[in-house]
């Protein structure tokens, strides 16, 4: 299992994603007066406040939380265990952690980058959630995406055979080249 954190505000989750954090007491608390920091329990499918970044899952961090605070919480642990999930806040550097992934979310945009994929796995009745969530934001690749996407609208406006062959090879190319530098 992975460490990941993520950056938000119950606010966030209300006006992004129709009142999610209302709809759950244990996010409704992540608003920087009564909690700041919450840790995901799989087997319960709760969040609980927690000031302990020790064990692996999913944390959700008050986006405002001042950086001395944030310090404090991380002091003892290795940052490189950790993969961070952010939109415009928090303004300070986030230096010595795995990774970094802007998420991108506007108010009321349901389509911003990762943000939405977060929800809706917490919201699904599926299992694995942290899994998934891992999965999807931190092995997200914008250019095998793009990729795809343009195959499909090769496909969807009726593109000649060799125009989709083309996208295609494009894409293997790049698959191909990205399979190399893994090993």
């Amino acid at each position: 299992m992975k460490k990941i954190i993520v950056f938000t505000k119950a606010a966030s989750l209300n006006t992004g994603f129709d009142n999610f954090a209302d709809s759950r007491a244990d996010i409704k608390v992540l608003n920087g007066k009564s909690q700041t920091t919450i840790l995901f329990f799989e087997d319960e499918i709760i969040f609980k406040p927690t000031t302990d970044f020790s064990k692996e899952g999913l944390y959700f961090v008050y986006d405002l939380i001042p950086e001395t605070d944030f310090n404090a919480f991380i002091k003892i642990v290795t940052k490189s265990d950790f993969h961070i999930l952010k939109h415009g806040e928090p303004k300070f550097k986030l230096t010595g952690f795995t990774n970094v992934v802007k998420g991108v979310t506007e108010k009321r945009d349901k389509n911003g980058l990762h943000y939405p994929d977060v929800v809706d796995i917490l919201k699904d009745e599926k299992g694995d959630k942290v899994k998934r969530i891992f999965e999807k934001v931190f092995t997200f690749d914008q250019r095998e995406e793009d990729f795809t996407e343009a195959i499909f609208k090769s496909i969807y406006s009726n593109e000649s055979e060799t125009a989709i062959e083309n996208k295609v090879t494009t894409r293997d190319k790049y698959l191909q080249e990205k399979l190399k530098q893994a090993k």
